[in-house]
């Protein structure tokens, strides 16, 4: 949940006329799963793991346990983590369709 900026509600709050703060959280909460944010974090913890050991065996000059890390495992994480965090923007999306992206 800490991902989630409280100025960002806010401004979510401002712009969609959701005076209670608290309410817009709350319709926040609901909206994004929690599993989804947690898989999102075991998965940015494993891939940074993942690069220690690349970095590791690099400095160890085992090349290819270092491409075997950074071209199959750290390449599948970083797919599954870009999935799960389009699938959180695409919630946040269905929920206020109106609001500007950051593009």
């Amino acid at each position: 949940m800490s991902e989630i900026s409280i100025e960002l509600i806010r401004s979510l709050a401002k712009n969609y006329h959701i005076f209670d703060l608290k309410a817009a959280l709350a319709l926040k909460v609901k909206e994004i799963s929690q599993t989804d944010l947690d898989e999102m974090e075991i998965l940015e913890n494993v891939i940074e793991e993942t690069n220690k050991r690349i970095e590791e065996a690099e400095r160890n000059y085992d090349l290819n346990r270092a491409a075997d890390l950074k071209y199959g495992l750290c390449e599948k994480y970083n797919k599954q983590l870009e999935k799960i965090k389009l699938k959180i923007i695409d919630t946040v999306n269905n929920l206020f369709p109106n609001f500007p992206s950051e593009d």
